[in-house]
């Protein structure tokens, strides 16, 4: 059966920050990488520099959608309620 994410890699789960503190709950305390069926929103990364070589500019922009992770999942979660869901990169 197709899931329809062949095409997909899962975050790795080091980019997910979590917070000790049940009183200062960050992003990567809230937004899964294993439930999609019941999210609200869904995160997807497209790490490809196609135009950046074809603009004859520097190497490396296919790492941004992890580096993003890694600070974003840092924030506050700014009270959220809705189920969020990284389902990961596309395989280019």
């Amino acid at each position: 059966m197709n899931n329809g994410f062949e095409n997909i890699s899962s975050p790795s789960k080091d980019l997910f920050f979590h917070s000790d503190d049940p009183e200062d709950r960050r992003l990567g305390d809230i937004v899964s990488a294993t439930s999609y069926e019941d999210a609200d929103i869904g995160i997807v990364g497209c790490p490809q520099e196609e135009g950046v070589i074809r603009a004859g500019g520097p190497i490396g922009s296919a790492a941004s959608p992890d580096l993003i992770r890694r600070e974003f999942y840092r924030f506050t979660n700014f009270g959220i309620t809705r189920r969020i869901f990284d389902l990961g990169n596309i395989i280019s």
